[in-house]
């Protein structure tokens, strides 16, 4: 499932498919109802923007937020800054519609990213 109004760079989709993959066994399902694969190849980032947002102008700011997003994360990944990719991670799960799950609970994702 593809759309024209989805145009992610492919480096951010790369990004993306590797935090997916990184938080695999910890997050659920928000608002997404795409599970995740192992095989990173296998990841459908425009299917999971589909399921989670319905207006096309809510995807395209959400794919804005997310290239913004990748590219900070990126820098912080070259400086090894693990405290700040964390929380990068934590606010690029919560745009596509996952949210980490504690060892007891769930996490409220948009309190943490702000």
């Amino acid at each position: 499932m593809s759309s024209p109004i989805i145009e992610i760079s492919l480096m951010t989709r790369y990004l993306l498919r590797g935090i997916l993959v990184k938080h695999r066994e910890n997050i659920g399902l928000r608002k997404s109802l795409v599970l995740i694969s192992e095989n990173a190849n296998k990841i459908d980032i425009d299917r999971i923007l589909l399921t989670v947002y319905e207006n096309p102008s809510d995807i395209i700011f959400h794919v804005k937020q997310l290239e913004a997003l990748t590219k900070v994360y990126k820098i912080h990944k070259n400086q090894a800054n693990s405290q700040n990719l964390e929380k990068l991670e934590l606010q690029i799960l919560n745009i596509l519609g996952y949210q980490k799950i504690d060892n007891k609970s769930i996490k409220n994702i948009n309190s943490e990213s702000t």
